[in-house]
């Protein structure tokens, strides 16, 4: 069974795979809407929505106008329920996007753009 750490960076990840493949559309099995639906809370989707409206020209999960061309995953915080994604553009810059996982359930309960504190 894997740490909580571990968990929680693994389902980071897999959300962070799956909404990037459906930004793209290189998945036929979900829409992006869908995918957010699948792993984060509603409460975070409400705020992402929210987000979205606010920043018309970005998109509420990458922080940016386009999809990261790479990123690394590192986990954060004292129980590991914290992941840093860090994104990198096509034009070299960089940007770090903390994840915040509910241990029991492994939803998806925040994303910030400054890494969070334990």
């Amino acid at each position: 069974m894997p740490t909580p750490a571990l968990a929680a960076q693994d389902q980071v990840e897999a959300f962070f795979t799956a909404y990037r493949n459906a930004r793209l559309g290189t998945t036929e099995d979900a829409t992006p809407a869908e995918v957010r639906a699948r792993f984060l809370t509603q409460e975070l989707n409400r705020a992402l929505d929210a987000w979205a409206a606010a920043h018309t020209d970005r998109d509420p999960v990458f922080r940016a106008p386009n999809v990261p061309s790479s990123w690394t995953f590192r986990s954060s915080g004292a129980d590991g329920s914290n992941v840093v994604v860090t994104q990198k553009w096509g034009d070299g810059t960089t940007a770090d996007v903390t994840y915040t996982v509910r241990p029991g359930d492994l939803a998806i309960t925040a994303i910030a753009d400054a890494p969070a504190t334990a």
